[in-house]
């Protein structure tokens, strides 16, 4: 599941390109992870190494919610 998105303020590793983003990012809602099955809040370096990069699938929340079965 790949969601395309174009840059946000700070957000984005390289200003002025599209990335790649997690599905279950509530960033734009506050600061919680919506793969998680209790409400988990997510720190910078998870938004900035998972979240915000295509990098999100090495993520343990996300993770856990696939092998949850979604």
């Amino acid at each position: 599941m790949y969601l395309s998105v174009s840059p946000i303020k700070q957000s984005i590793p390289f200003p002025g390109t599209y990335a790649i983003t997690c599905p279950y990012d509530q960033s734009g809602t506050g600061i919680s992870c919506a793969a998680s099955i209790m409400t988990v809040t997510t720190n910078g370096f998870q938004k900035r190494n998972y979240c915000w990069t295509d990098n999100y699938d090495c993520c343990p929340l996300f993770l856990a919610k696939v092998l949850r079965g979604n």
